[in-house]
Formats: C-alpha cells, structure tokens, sequence
C-alpha cells in the first residue's frame, strides 16, 4: 500500500496486530499520498481506524447466521434434514 500511495494513489486496506499482551486489533487504514507544489508526492498521510469490535460483531454474526441455518434446515424434533435442505 506504501509503495502505491508513493506513487500518488489513494489505498486502503485492513491489517491485524497482536500486541505484546497477546491482544489481536483489527485496523482499517487508509493511506493518502500529499503532493508538493510540483504534484509529485511529498508525504504520505496514514489514518488508521481501530475495528476490532466491529470484527468480533461480525463474527458473531456470521457464527449465529450458521447455527440458524442449521436448525432450519433440521427437524428440531429427530434432528435429520428437512425436506427444505433437500431442495438446495
């Protein structure tokens, strides 16, 4: 993304870090190249955005989107397939 932004483009990406306590932390980051008065770049702006909740959210989401899916298509009393699944 560095390397992009030197050369004048815009990037954006999302990263993960483990501190030294083990913690993991999620980050959007966008890199924005600042030009000089001759248009070539000259610094690179870095904003960085901590998403690590949004992340956990996320896969929370996903985790009761997946067991939902599993007791729809079982029968809650026998547990097999509903004839639903069988239609996929």
């Amino acid at each position: 993304a560095v390397t992009e932004a030197a050369r004048g483009e815009t990037q954006r990406f999302v990263g993960l870090t483990v501190g030294s306590d083990g913690e993991s932390c999620w980050w959007d980051v966008v890199v924005t190249p600042l030009p000089n008065a001759t248009s070539e770049t000259e610094q690179l702006l870095v904003v960085a955005r901590d998403i690590t909740t949004q992340k956990l959210l996320e896969s929370q989401k996903d985790a009761l989107l997946a067991d939902a899916i599993q007791r729809a298509e079982r029968d809650p009393l026998t547990g097999l397939h509903d004839h639903q699944a069988f239609h996929k």
